[in-house]
């Protein structure tokens, strides 16, 4: 590892040489068939000294050593220096006719502990590398960030949160940091292809795709300090009703849905100084949508013909959030059904929080709302509303102390229990709303319970209205 530094080998084939130690080490694999495939390459290098590595190149090739991978380290601010390196080195290999994969074994903001390892620069540069290197990049090529967590000799001290991990120490009580979000985010774009838009400096993006191309990622990165609004333009999809799950920030998520005709779309981004967007689109099922609370042509709302799910990602053990839609029943004539349900998540498991259902308790209707453990259940009275009419519906868990209490509102009748919470990192509230063809829903919002009315559209986790333009009414 870093034989230029760590032994101060020389790139030379004296004894004490770095080509030396390459040449006896690959001498000495053994011949054994039986042996579980394995890769060897280097030289590892600090940083990328293309004198050092056309030398090894060289040698290697002169002396016809099997050569697996070229290996290098790579840290800087600056995104596009990454980029610059790699076509550098890649022209080297092609000098020697070599298509050798090429790996940064390390790579970051710097070799040093660095600010920027525990803040949202992190999470920017970790995107805008990643964006910038995908289209440089072949299939077999290979990036390695450093480290996995901060070392114990930071635990404790005043500079224990700008070690160069994706998670703190244990002793500083493990948990991830920005950069760990952005490798996450990456982890769940689809991968099987990817298409490079045109871009205009200084903003950039980068799309993937799967095969059938009905799912798409978008990575756009602003690699200024000043506010720009670039607009991506993508051709040749196929036309539909397409969702978007958009990540500002790693801890803040946005759902809108989108038409597309002519199999093309054009999207705006409004992006701030040294920041990045993920957008996730995935063409759904079409909505099976009504006419929506305005008068408006174009207003419509969602028919629960069938269930539908919406997520966000939340802060752990938030202070409180609030849900709130439309809702509107087609009969007055009701039979017991269940209308929604909300849960956490995390890492796979699945924590109830509390359902919503229709029925009767000693032969009174009314809507219960029940918590996950059904201890407790308060109702509202049938006779106390208009089902024909929208009707405001709107869910508060607040925070009070160790516990947590949800408020429900239903058309001016409020009904409150209390509710527990898993103390996790990494959260997402999920809101299942039932299958059922006598209910509409429109204007559906999850925002943070202390949002001020004038700050709600920039603070909002998910909105969704469900008007897809006059174009969408083929669907």
């Amino acid at each position: 590892n870093e034989p230029n530094l760590f032994g101060r080998f020389p790139m030379s084939d004296s004894p004490n040489g770095y080509l030396t130690l390459y040449s006896q080490t690959i001498q000495a694999l053994p011949a054994d068939s039986n042996l579980k495939p394995f890769s060897i390459g280097g030289p590892a290098l600090s940083h990328a000294d293309y004198k050092q590595i056309k030398k090894f190149v060289k040698f290697t090739r002169k002396n016809k050593l099997r050569l697996d991978f070229l290996s290098f380290h790579a840290y800087h601010t600056n995104p596009a220096k990454f980029v610059r390196e790699v076509k550098n080195i890649k022209q080297i290999l092609a000098a020697s006719n070599l298509k050798t994969p090429v790996f940064i074994t390390e790579w970051g903001v710097s070799g040093d502990r660095h600010p920027w390892y525990n803040t949202t620069r992190g999470y920017w540069h970790t995107l805008a590398v990643v964006s910038l290197l995908a289209p440089v990049l072949d299939p077999a090529d290979q990036l390695f960030a450093f480290e996995i967590k901060d070392g114990p000799s930071l635990a404790g001290s005043a500079k224990q949160t700008a070690g160069w991990g994706l998670f703190t120490h244990e002793n500083n009580r493990l948990r991830p940091k920005p950069r760990w979000f952005a490798f996450s985010q990456l982890s769940q774009l689809p991968w099987s292809g990817l298409i490079t838009p045109q871009s205009s400096w200084p903003a950039y993006a980068v799309v993937t795709t799967n095969q059938t191309k009905d799912n798409l990622g978008m990575i756009v990165v602003n690699l200024s300090g000043k506010v720009i609004t670039p607009t991506l333009k993508l051709r040749f999809l196929p036309n539909g009703l397409w969702q978007a799950d958009t990540s500002r920030s790693f801890l803040t998520k946005q759902l809108s849905f989108k038409a597309v005709n002519n199999n093309s779309f054009d999207q705006s981004i409004n992006l701030l100084p040294y920041s990045a967007v993920v957008i996730q689109w995935s063409q759904k099922d079409h909505f099976i949508r009504s006419s929506g609370r305005t008068s408006a042509k174009t207003d419509y709302s969602l028919n629960l013909a069938r269930s539908y799910s919406f997520s966000t990602p939340i802060p752990a053990q938030p202070p409180g959030f609030k849900c709130w839609f439309w809702l509107k029943y087609r009969t007055t004539s009701l039979k017991p059904h269940s209308l929604f349900q909300l849960n956490l998540s995390s890492g796979g498991r699945s924590w109830p929080i509390a359902s919503l259902k229709f029925g009767y308790n000693n032969f009174t209707p009314g809507f219960y709302l029940a918590n996950a453990k059904r201890s407790s259940s308060q109702s509202i009275p049938l006779d106390s509303l208009n089902l024909s009419d929208w009707m405001p519906l709107s869910c508060s868990l607040a925070k009070s102390g160790l516990n947590f209490t949800l408020t429900l509102s239903l058309n001016r009748n409020t009904i409150s229990l209390p509710v527990s919470l898993p103390s996790r990192s990494d959260l997402t509230l999920n809101l299942t709303l039932n299958k059922n063809p006598a209910v509409d829903v429109d204007d559906l919002k999850i925002a943070p319970l202390a949002v001020s009315p004038s700050d709600l559209n920039s603070r909002l986790w998910l909105s969704q209205d469900f008007d897809i333009g006059p174009a969408a009414s083929q669907f």
